[in-house]
């Protein structure tokens, strides 16, 4: 049995499915959707910087060192060819530190839950890292249910906001792949 946790405007539900040695996944089946954080809508404080070790040569940053919340977003929208089925999101961040580790994160208007980029441990160098539940109260990082969004065919909105000044975030995938690991 496999659980996926499904959120969508402003909810969130279990869909599970039985899963056996005989299931045949399609691979051909997936979509894949990948963009450049950069870009989307950026409005300051967060900011474009360069770097060439990012993917195409820059990431956004959101610079506000004023504490957990603040001005600033980046918004992107995707379309996707399939639906309805969970898609999953996942991002290429760095979180060198638990003091710049996570945005708020909203998809299509619903309202915004933490997206924690420190998932599989601070690091000061590029990592992929899944949307996931939040962590228990007390606990920064943690592996965790990845989140999966209920998805139709068509447009879609993903916003990102201040959360923690200093956090970093490069390309985006999203895909109905529950296998995917980022890359």
């Amino acid at each position: 049995m496999i659980a996926t946790v499904l959120c969508g405007c402003g909810r969130v539900a279990f869909q599970s499915r039985a899963e056996d040695a005989n299931t045949t996944i399609d691979a051909s089946a997936y979509e894949y959707v990948s963009f450049e954080a950069e870009s989307g809508q950026v409005t300051p404080k967060f900011a474009v910087m360069p770097d060439p070790t990012a993917s195409g040569g820059e990431y956004v940053i959101d610079t506000d060192n004023a504490g957990l919340t603040g001005p600033g977003s980046l918004i992107n929208t995707f379309q996707l060819a399939v639906g309805p089925v969970p898609f999953y999101l996942w991002a290429r961040v760095i979180a060198d530190d638990s003091a710049s580790d996570s945005f708020m994160l909203s998809v299509d208007g619903a309202a915004a839950i933490p997206f924690r980029t420190c998932v599989y441990g601070l690091s000061p160098s590029w990592q992929w890292v899944p949307v996931t539940a939040d962590c228990p109260a007390g606990v920064d990082c943690c592996p965790t249910t990845n989140l999966g969004y209920s998805f139709t065919e068509g447009s879609h909105v993903l916003e990102l906001t201040s959360r923690e000044g200093g956090s970093i975030i490069d390309r985006i995938v999203v895909t109905n792949d529950p296998d995917y690991t980022g890359g």
